[in-house]
């Protein structure tokens, strides 16, 4: 799971216990409303909207000694995916994510960057029903833009770095093909030249439809 940064003010705790609160409201309202009964995923084909926000991490830089601390970072984008049968899917994605580096002797000095990137991922649900929980698990690159290298006097250089992300959750099917996925997530990428890599994790909200 992501760590929080050294000196970092940051409200993930909160989020959690908010997330929490909404869940243990919303998961066992929709279950009733969705009545629970037999649903068939198979061979059904779909796309979802998506945003999240996740926790920051920090980056040490073996040859310069330098650290760099990453924020909070938040993120949207789209997935398209075929259902192999009621129980497994597949998905491609891309997102656009948002957030700050900055050094962490100096946390003034700092940068706003736009990560973006495209994944393979694969989901199991575990019941036949409109209300299933699900794990998620997949691979795929990022890219952090190439204004930090100028920022921070050439320490970052503008590569694609490869990344893992895995979670669980639950999802939700409506009349008319339109679903609700709600997850919790960790993403794992590693940037060259660090001697760690950059683990977030936080929570994902989908809105999609299909046939």
């Amino acid at each position: 799971m992501g760590k929080i940064g050294r000196g970092r003010p940051i409200s993930f705790r909160k989020t959690v216990v908010i997330a929490a609160l909404a869940g243990a409201i919303l998961i066992p309202a929709m279950a009733v409303y969705c009545q629970t009964q037999e649903w068939s995923r198979d061979k059904s084909f779909g796309g979802s909207l998506f945003f999240g926000r996740m926790s920051g991490d920090d980056l040490h830089f073996i040859k310069s000694g330098a650290d760099i601390g990453m924020n909070q970072m938040t993120f949207f984008g789209f997935e398209g995916g075929q259902n192999l049968n009621d129980f497994f899917r597949v998905n491609f994605s891309v997102f656009l994510g948002t957030t700050k580096f900055y050094r962490t002797h100096n946390p003034g000095l700092s940068l706003s960057s736009w990560p973006k990137g495209l994944e393979l991922n694969a989901e199991f649900y575990f019941l036949r029903s409109r209300v299933t929980p699900l794990l998620s698990g997949g691979m795929g690159i990022i890219r952090f833009d190439n204004s930090i290298s100028e920022y921070f006097l050439d320490m970052f250089e503008d590569r694609i770095c490869f990344s893992f992300r895995w979670g669980a959750g639950f999802r939700f099917d409506f009349n008319g093909g339109f679903f609700v996925k709600v997850l919790y997530e960790a993403f794992q990428t590693k940037y060259p030249g660090t001697s760690g890599p950059l683990l977030f994790d936080g929570f994902c909200l989908h809105f999609g439809g299909g046939r």
